[in-house]
């Protein structure tokens, strides 16, 4: 016949209150019903769940060992039947994730994998931005999840948590002119650079930067609309300077690429998460659990 899940319930509640009377009281269930859906179970399970006595009903042993791990089934089980509920009536249709591309690959791609192979009713809808354009993105509702640099600039109705810290340092090619002169912030005014546009975190932070240190703004190049890590070919052959995450410096499209290990030449920067605080989703949940789990992985966290 099968495990039925009301019975699982009351039987979580029985466990919870020590016996069948006070389980009953709290339900608004009749005893004889409750004693009934118990003695179901351990018939299909094939052992006592409850020793008896004076004070009330206990866990025997081996139901103590059961009781975790059908609590856990039992809500894995009730997450699909809503997710399945609410694709079905058209309320989670897509889970639409905004990212930065630099962390596509190594992070938000393989936890969109993941939560695919654990829902295979779900459909997930990835978009690449720059984190300006993603949080605002977030804003009007265009994305149910954002994955960019932290900032103090998100409006209430919103919930954010950390992830990772990931600074941002200066990078240039291998050998460049640049590494044989004493660093510093004025010396930068001698190269032009490759950068996002001006509302981009990044090149904001190093415009402010070179003005309080009084040295000209950056000279740019070349423009790029989303991520400078999209261009990291060109810059062997060139002069040119730019940012880039300092993760992303280690991984093997980064050879032939070197960084400026002063502090001036670097901007602490935390990657975070955020979504509306008033998302009520079993799939976006385990979304954000995934990229937890695959941030500990991969980088340190702060």
């Amino acid at each position: 016949m099968g495990i039925r899940l009301d019975d699982l319930d009351l039987f979580f509640a029985v466990a919870a209150s020590g016996g069948v009377r006070r389980a009953s009281m709290d339900l608004d269930v009749p005893q004889p019903t409750i004693t009934k859906a118990i003695k179901r179970l351990e018939s299909e399970v094939g052992f006592e769940l409850f020793e008896r006595g004076p004070r009330g009903m206990r866990l025997t042993e081996v139901a103590r060992r059961f009781q975790g791990r059908a609590q856990l089934a039992h809500q894995g089980l009730a997450e699909a039947v809503r997710e399945a509920a609410a694709i079905q009536l058209g309320s989670l249709s897509v889970l639409r994730i905004g990212a930065s591309t630099q962390y596509i690959q190594q992070l938000v791609a393989p936890v969109a994998m993941e939560l695919l192979q654990g829902r295979p009713l779900a459909q997930i809808r990835l978009n690449l931005g720059l984190g300006d354009a993603l949080l605002r993105g977030l804003s009007k509702g265009d994305y149910d999840l954002v994955v960019c640099a932290s900032t103090s600039q998100v409006g209430a109705g919103f919930l954010s948590e950390s992830l990772f810290d990931d600074d941002i340092v200066i990078v240039a090619r291998s050998g460049h002119p640049l590494q044989r002169r004493k660093f510093s912030l004025a010396a930068l005014s001698d190269y032009r650079w490759i950068l996002p546009g001006p509302g981009a975190m990044v090149r904001r932070a190093l415009e402010e930067r070179l003005a309080e240190a009084g040295a000209p703004p950056p000279v740019v190049a070349l423009e790029v609309s989303e991520s400078v890590s999209q261009i990291w070919p060109m810059l062997p052959g060139t002069d040119f300077l730019t940012l880039f995450g300092e993760a992303a410096t280690r991984t093997p499209q980064a050879r032939g690429l070197t960084t400026f290990s002063a502090e001036q030449a670097r901007f602490q920067r935390r990657i975070a998460l955020y979504r509306r605080s008033d998302e009520v989703s079993p799939i976006v949940d385990r979304c954000v659990e995934l990229l937890r789990t695959h941030s500990r992985r991969l980088y340190v966290t702060g």
